[in-house]
């Protein structure tokens, strides 16, 4: 299994959008990262599963909530590009491509 990567502005989402969830309801925060983390675990141990969101990513739906882990694999890592809301404006994270 290859590694992950976070892009640092992913890692400030998912940061983010557990802090919200934690807010909103004791251990909803904990069980968003939960989820998060077994999208991740999915990504890592069958990457190409996935379908294609734009360009070379892919977008691996995250269990009981409304988000997507989108991501694309590199030669020696998996970086995830974006937490993404699922009803956030689609491709906000493209710009991180670079």
């Amino acid at each position: 299994m290859k590694p992950v990567k976070f892009h640092p502005e992913a890692q400030i989402e998912f940061l983010n959008s557990s802090l919200y969830y934690e807010e909103q309801q004791e251990n909803l925060g904990k069980r968003f990262i939960e989820h998060v983390e077994e999208s991740v675990r999915r990504i890592q141990i069958n990457p190409l599963l996935y379908p294609i969101a734009e360009n070379d990513c892919r977008k691996c739906r995250v269990n009981k909530f409304p988000y997507g882990t989108i991501y694309r694999i590199k030669k020696n890592h998996i970086e995830i590009i974006a937490v993404m809301n699922l009803y956030r404006k689609p491709g906000y994270w493209k710009d991180r491509l670079g």
